[in-house]
């Protein structure tokens, strides 16, 4: 919302400056008021060997590799999200550049409410479950992008409604796909939260290249890529996941 303002009010470049002087604020905030907890008799040095080793354990294990990429297709189709929406919003739809930050912050604003409603969730089903209706819907809601996109149906509010959903999704994805993966991995996990960060990212920028690469001018691009990685996410779940650990689900 504020990206927005700046735009029309100082150009593009005022947003810039904004992040800098962000980051440096949280730099500050990190030195000032966030100390080293961990006592130095606490400290220890691990070898390049061995965090290879354990990098190559995580990856060996099935049931955390398809949690892991469960999360990072997801994330993944919100990558492609912030790569195509600003031209389908504005250019396809007209949409003023001032206008689009409540588009997205209304999206926003649904990721939000969904990892409120997974804590309301977690008190009635297994994370593990929950996470798993959650693909589904996500998948769902691709597909019927996809075909908004094709057919033009709805206009943009057709398009907004699905695109909501997918987006939204990820509040209840993110948090249960990084607890079903790492929770065999409590003694090491920090190289599990490393490597599980590093798969999400990796897929993110995939997709969100992939988005300017099938460019044409339309809406298809980001529908087909949101979709393909909630279909990505659904499927990788179901045969690493939860084949290998059936237990999941049957918790």
């Amino acid at each position: 919302l504020i990206g927005g303002q700046l735009l029309v009010a100082f150009g593009w470049q005022a947003i810039f400056w904004l992040l800098a002087a962000f980051g440096l604020l949280c730099v500050l905030m990190v030195a000032l008021f966030l100390p080293e907890s961990l006592a130095p008799a606490q400290r220890s040095t691990v070898g390049i060997g061995q965090a290879v080793l354990v990098y190559r354990n995580l990856l060996a294990d099935r049931a955390f590799v398809g949690a892991a990429l469960a999360g990072g297709f997801v994330s993944a189709g919100m990558f492609a999200y912030i790569s195509g929406s600003p031209f389908v919003i504005m250019d396809l739809y007209g949409i003023a550049p001032e206008h689009y930050g409540f588009i997205f912050g209304a999206n926003a604003l649904g990721l939000i409410l969904a990892s409120q409603a997974n804590r309301w969730l977690l008190g009635r089903y297994p994370a593990e479950a929950i996470l798993s209706a959650a693909l589904l819907a996500i998948a769902v809601a691709g597909l019927v992008l996809v075909a908004v996109a094709v057919t033009g149906v709805g206009g943009l509010p057709g398009l907004l409604a699905p695109l909501f959903f997918c987006i939204a999704g990820v509040g209840l994805v993110q948090p249960n796909a990084a607890a079903a993966a790492m929770a065999p991995y409590g003694k090491i996990a920090g190289s599990a939260s490393a490597l599980l960060g590093t798969l999400q990212f990796v897929v993110g920028a995939i997709a969100g290249m992939l988005v300017g690469v099938l460019f044409n001018g339309t809406a298809l691009p980001m529908a087909v890529v949101i979709a393909g990685c909630g279909l990505a996410a659904l499927l990788i779940f179901q045969l690493l996941a939860v084949r290998s650990s059936p237990q999941m689900i049957q918790r």
